[in-house]
Parts: structure tokens; sequence; C-alpha cells
């Protein structure tokens, strides 16, 4: 098979595959083809014409998927491709389409990857080694690297600096797992692959970014308008509090990356890096209201280390 040959013998063995959801992703579906069908027998490609609607009730009102499903008539990959067609509420059920397609086609191991996530080569094999030797859990994770607006910047994170946790990189199709929060499976059992996804979820273009925010999952946990203001279209090297969900503090700042990128990087079109500093009159409210989103999380962390530390108590207590 075209590309086997990659794949070393320790992982001939069990069958790969790989997901890839199909909706607002035409600046990286074919590199993300590339990047992945070397090392898998095949990629399910899931493609509706809408968005979800359980994330944003009124999205379907106003937004098409600006992705042609016939753009991957043209990847050299075709022959490993299969187009699963669908109109689903929640991520979950468009990631579990693939996964039942998936389970009955005899595979074994279900990576998600999603469009905008590459890994080298190096990297992508030593995942599939290690899935294949280590078999016995229901799922994997993976440490990734987000990058910011460009290739040259990357997330720093409040908690776990440049490397954040990817809840789940694939998932052992023979162990009944579904996926049941977007990405997130039910499984319990989990282990950590070695190689680092290259995560490229904001190396968008002012467009891209509307899209996204209005329809991914988590359109319900944003406040798209106003994070775009202060956080996208005015961001500089300074800006901070950068994460567009729940609790901003979580992305410290981007800063710069000069690590190695995957090649599948010089495939995509990445949109040129605009700085347009907002009049200082805005900077100063916007960090009054960087300090308020800081000290959020920073209680919101001492509540949760407050609460397990009181059951670590009554847990010691009860044994007593």
């Amino acid at each position: 098979m075209k590309g086997s040959a990659l794949i070393s013998q320790p992982v001939a063995h069990v069958r790969f595959c790989v997901q890839i959801p199909m909706y607002n992703v035409t600046r990286f579906i074919l590199a993300a083809i590339e990047n992945a069908a070397p090392y898998v027998e095949r990629i399910y490609l899931t493609w509706s014409p809408s968005p979800w609607t359980h994330y944003n009730s009124g999205s379907r009102l106003q937004h098409r998927n600006p992705t042609p499903v016939e753009i991957v008539d043209g990847s050299p990959w075709l022959d490993k491709l299969t187009i699963i067609r669908g109109d689903w509420q929640r991520e979950e059920d468009q990631r579990n389409a693939a996964l039942d397609r998936a389970v009955a086609d005899g595979f074994d191991v279900m990576i998600v990857q999603d469009a905008d996530e590459f890994y080298t080569g190096a990297d992508y094999v030593a995942n599939l080694r290690f899935m294949a030797e280590n078999r016995n859990c229901d799922f994997y994770k993976a440490k990734w690297r987000v990058f910011w607006k460009t290739a040259d910047y990357v997330i720093d994170t409040f908690q776990e600096g440049l490397l954040t946790n990817c809840e789940n990189f694939a998932v052992n199709l023979g162990r009944g797992i579904r996926f049941r929060e977007r990405r997130i499976c039910d499984g319990t059992a989990f282990l950590t692959v070695p190689g680092v996804c290259c995560h490229l979820s904001y190396v968008l273009s002012n467009d891209e970014v509307r899209e996204k925010l209005a329809t991914w999952g988590h359109a319900h946990q944003t406040k798209p308008e106003i994070w775009f203001e202060r956080k996208w279209i005015h961001w500089t090297p300074r800006t901070r509090n950068l994460c567009p969900i729940n609790f901003p503090a979580i992305f410290r700042r981007a800063v710069p990356f000069t690590g190695d990128r995957p090649d599948g990087f010089t495939k995509i079109d990445i949109p040129k890096l605009v700085i347009r500093p907002a009049p200082l009159i805005s900077r100063a409210w916007w960090w009054c209201m960087d300090f308020k989103d800081l000290a959020h999380l920073a209680l919101h962390r001492l509540a949760v280390r407050g609460l397990l530390s009181w059951r670590a108590q009554r847990a010691r207590g009860g044994n007593r």
C-alpha cells in the first residue's frame, strides 16, 4: 500500500486510521491529509454543509461550511480517503460517525487528528510504535504546542508552559469507547504518546477566526466580539490572557518559537502577521480586565485545591 514502507514492522500488525472533521478547514485540509496518509491505512473525513447547533443555536441561520467537500478530489492520497457526509448537532456525534465506520471496517486504533494538527514524521512513527506496543488502555493522550497567528509564535500557558494537554489523541476501537463530549471519550484508562502535536488552532485569517468563534464546540463559552477586538485584532507580543473561553488567563501570552516544525507547515498558506496596537485608553481599560481575568483564574484554582484537600482529609478521616 502507498506509504506503507514508512511504517516500521513493529506496528504492521495493528490497523491504524485517522478521523478529520471537515468544517472551515480550507487552509489546512490537504496538508493535514498529506501529514497523516503515509502512516495510516485510512482517513475518514466527516463533512457537513452546516455547523453544529448545540453550541450556538443560531449558527445555521448565518453560517454554511466554507470548505467544499470537492477540495480533496485533487489529493494524491485519494485512495486512502473515505468521506462521510452528515448533519450533526454536536461535535461528539460527528466524531462517533467516523468511529462507528472505523469499527465496522475492522480497524484497531483511530487517531483523532483535526485538520489544524500536525506532527513531524519522526513523532508520527514514534506515536504509532508506542500505541502498537501499549494496547492495554482505552485511549491515548498527547501533548500539543498551540501556535498563535503564525508559525513563529506559540502559546505560553498559565500552568503547563509551552506544551499543553491534548485530551484525546487516539482511541482503542476494540474496547467499546465512545466520544461523549467533543473529542473527550468515555474511557478511563489512558497512556500518553511521546510525539508532540503542533496545533495551528489560531493560525487563521480574521474571517476564519470569526467563523471559528461562531461555530466551534466552545461557541457557548465565549464572548466572541469582545475577545476578537481585544485579543485578536489588536494583539501585540505584550498582550496577555489570550484564551477565548472561560478562563482567559490560562493562555498567558504568545512567545516566539524557534523549534522544529513539521514539513507540512510549508504546504500551508500561513497568514501574514499584522500588528495593530489599540489606542492607549483602550489598552489601559483592557489591562484592568486582564487583572480581573487573572484573579478569576487564581481564585478558581484555590477553590479547586481547597476542595481536593478537604476531600482528601475526609477520606483519611474515614479510614481511621
